[in-house]
């Protein structure tokens, strides 16, 4: 019990670090918690999403985060940002 909370610790504080990086640089627009949100639905595969959750997962990071910086990217690349 105590490792799974020192590994849940481990991995919030690493997301932390890469998102300080990441703004500090100005590659990535993650929302901070006093900008508002909102919810973006959009339907792909059973498949695509549960592989989207599993590396997730296995590699710490965060859904939202990724699909932010997945957009950030996108809009970037077509001169929208």
């Amino acid at each position: 019990m105590a490792e799974n909370r020192f590994k849940a610790r481990q991995q919030q504080r690493a997301a932390a670090e890469q998102e300080r990086l990441e703004q500090a640089m100005g590659t990535v627009l993650v929302p901070t918690a006093k900008q508002e949100t909102e919810l973006l639905q959009c339907h792909i595969s059973k498949e695509l999403k549960g592989k989207f959750k599993a590396y997730c997962a296995m590699n710490g990071l965060n859904m939202k985060e990724v699909m932010t910086e997945l957009v950030t990217g996108y809009l970037k690349d077509n001169g929208a940002l």
